[in-house]
């Protein structure tokens, strides 16, 4: 993952929010900036490389379901 940089980029840094939320998950490697992209894309395909056969869990995190659904209704109230 590499969050858009820039002024006017990240209206209300939902994407900085979603790289941190996710970026502890296994097979989701952060690149904070440009300069580490190459570095992450190398350390992304070297875990894939030696995890072979990684399962991913077959439901998300109700909290994360909650807010996609919050947002996808439309109430803001309710992702905070």
């Amino acid at each position: 993952m590499l969050p858009v940089q820039g002024k006017d980029a990240t209206r209300n840094d939902h994407q900085h929010a979603t790289v941190r939320m996710l970026g502890g998950r296994p097979g989701i490697h952060v690149a904070e900036d440009e300069t580490q992209l190459a570095a992450t894309i190398g350390q992304a395909m070297e875990t894939v490389r030696a995890s072979a056969g990684l399962q991913l869990p077959e439901v998300a995190a109700r909290a994360f379901t909650d807010r996609l659904r919050a947002f996808l209704l439309g109430r803001k109230e309710d992702m905070e």
